[in-house]
């Protein structure tokens, strides 16, 4: 079963005192607690919305997917009682790569002119923050896969009076939605702080090496918030730049490579690690 908000901050805040962590990076108490994180990570993943309301189904899904494209065209064509929010996953081409950034950055207009409009193109996004964006949602899903079996296009996350549930492949939404408690948080504008990360990023003149002092998370954008690939110790990066966001001081490295041997950047707490 999925832990909820209130289940996760209990167990970091009591990590945080078993372990003593004051002048160490918050992801150790992250790490202690990893595998019950999943609806934090999901709430804190890169995602477009459509609708409002204090409910939620959060939906799992590549641009190209038909299933996904039912599932949306159902909810965008009725006047269902909960917000949907769609974390765009799986793009590998550059068609589905802007269509990626256009649901995250423009929400339900995005997701019309990707699921309902077969002849829409997205509007120009500037390629850094489509990358920005394919990698922080692939560094999701590589942690969403680590804790739950089955995840495909698509999968439903949500949250009944039992607790967490998911469901994989499409289904009716009046199926599953009967029965939804508040999950979520109030709508966030990810085109200013995905743009604010962008600019505040401080790039090396060359790859330098870097090795964890301390267990530490990758995470997928520079945010202790942010989900993450999971927790590593004893592990040399390629470090490629840095920044300091959120009063923390960050190191983006290359943290994972994809089927396409495309390197997928993460961000690590620069705390937790030290130069070679």
């Amino acid at each position: 079963m999925l832990s909820n908000k209130r289940d996760f901050l209990k167990g970091m805040g009591a990590s945080a005192i078993v372990l003593g962590v004051t002048n160490h990076s918050w992801a150790q108490s992250l790490c202690s607690v990893w595998d019950k994180t999943v609806l934090w990570d999901l709430r804190n993943a890169l995602w477009g919305r459509a609708g409002e309301n204090t409910t939620s189904v959060y939906l799992i899904g590549a641009p190209w997917c038909p299933f996904s494209r039912q599932a949306v065209k159902d909810y965008l064509s009725g006047r269902l009682p909960f917000e949907l929010r769609f974390v765009p996953i799986d793009a590998v081409q550059v068609r589905h790569r802007a269509q990626q950034a256009d649901i995250v950055i423009n929400n339900r207009d995005g997701l019309e002119r990707t699921f309902l409009d077969k002849d829409a193109k997205a509007p120009p996004i500037d390629p850094d923050l489509q990358k920005l964006i394919h990698d922080a949602n692939f560094i999701a899903l590589n942690g969403f896969q680590k804790r739950l079996t089955n995840i495909a296009s698509p999968t439903f996350i949500y949250e009944t009076s039992r607790g967490g549930a998911s469901l994989v492949g499409h289904k009716p939404w009046a199926q599953f939605t009967t029965d939804l408690k508040p999950l979520g948080h109030e709508p966030t504008d990810f085109s200013t702080r995905l743009e604010t990360i962008l600019a505040e990023t401080k790039k090396f003149n060359q790859v330098a090496e870097m090795r964890t002092i301390y267990r530490t998370a990758i995470h997928s954008l520079p945010d202790t918030g942010s989900p993450s690939a999971g927790c590593v110790s004893y592990t040399t990066f390629k470090a490629v730049a840095e920044l300091h966001y959120g009063d923390v001081d960050w190191v983006q490295v290359q943290a994972l490579t994809s089927n396409e041997k495309e390197i997928i950047f993460g961000y690590v707490d620069r705390r937790d690690v030290t130069f070679v």
